[in-house]
């Protein structure tokens, strides 16, 4: 597709500079260019392709070249995966190696966690483990989980930023993890988005679309399951039955929907416990975030 000049009108220095490397490289025209957020190896804008919109991302590390090449690669295995959708990820529209730069297709819809509250949010979040289902696709294999190495790997951990109550807890949590770390558990691993987190979901009308999946990772599905229901809870406005500590409508979906390996509750006990631990202690600063654990971790205690 070939570039044309677009207005510059009121666009900052950093947009003008992309708008004027696209035309140099005979790229798209990108109208309405807006930055949207700087990651840690990318900057990320909104724009119109077509009269569609877009996502616009240009790298800013040396191994920018790699994850261009990585999203397209990617891309192509798991539409495949998603054939007979109307959506469900983010098309590459144009990409360039070289400059670190590709255009991804934007669905415009809900964000998840806005889709997800009340009534909603168990329907929304079995759409969200059919989606990972779908990602995966047909990429897994059978792994042993080491739950000895993850215990000792948590003992290390520096707790004396934690109040003396919330010391208290988790020192008792891990009493709690040192009994389950019996051994390592079998269960299903899978190539997962490495940034599988409600941020890069959206919720349309009849689906869940996302995006932000150039960078993946094989990792135990109930583990990346786990993950991401830790970092739904924060947003959950009115929690009520609660599962392993959590709210239920974010783990029990996943329980439902994934063949893990294992249909035990042990292994997902161990891997909610295992989880917020980690992310209660490098997250303790944030109010949100050390509130919303808190209480996942007494109710864990409290149900165990």
């Amino acid at each position: 597709m070939s570039g044309s000049k677009t207005s510059w009108g009121g666009r900052t220095q950093q947009e003008r500079a992309l708008i004027a490397r696209l035309e140099r490289l005979d790229g798209p025209r990108i109208d309405e260019l807006t930055f949207r957020k700087q990651s840690h190896n990318a900057v990320v804008y909104h724009g119109v392709m077509n009269g569609a919109p877009v996502f616009v991302k240009e790298y800013e590390t040396d191994y920018g070249r790699r994850l261009v090449e990585k999203a397209v690669e990617e891309t192509e295995v798991v539409l495949a995966h998603f054939e007979g959708r109307s959506g469900g990820i983010a098309r590459i529209e144009w990409a360039n190696s070289e400059a670190k730069i590709v255009v991804m297709s934007q669905v415009l819809g809900r964000k998840l966690m806005q889709a997800a509250q009340g009534h909603e949010g168990y329907s929304v979040f079995t759409q969200v483990a059919q989606w990972l289902k779908d990602y995966v696709g047909p990429r897994v294999e059978v792994d042993k989980y080491p739950t000895r190495y993850w215990y000792k790997k948590r003992m290390k951990a520096d707790l004396d930023q934690l109040n003396d109550e919330d010391q208290a807890l988790v020192v008792e949590l891990l009493a709690l993890q040192r009994i389950r770390a019996t051994g390592p558990i079998v269960m299903k691993s899978g190539r997962v988005p490495s940034d599988f987190a409600p941020h890069n979901l959206h919720c349309t009308e009849d689906e869940i679309f996302g995006f932000d999946i150039e960078g993946n990772s094989r990792q135990p599905l109930a583990r990346a399951a786990v993950w991401f229901a830790i970092l739904a809870s924060r947003r959950i406005e009115v929690v009520g039955e609660r599962r392993f500590g959590l709210p239920s409508q974010c783990i029990v979906p996943f329980m439902e929907v994934l063949d893990v390996g294992v249909d035990d509750d042990q292994l997902w006990q161990y891997l909610v416990a295992d989880l917020m631990f980690a992310r209660f202690t490098e997250r303790y600063e944030d109010e949100r975030t050390r509130t919303t654990l808190r209480a996942a971790i007494i109710s864990h205690l409290e149900t165990s």
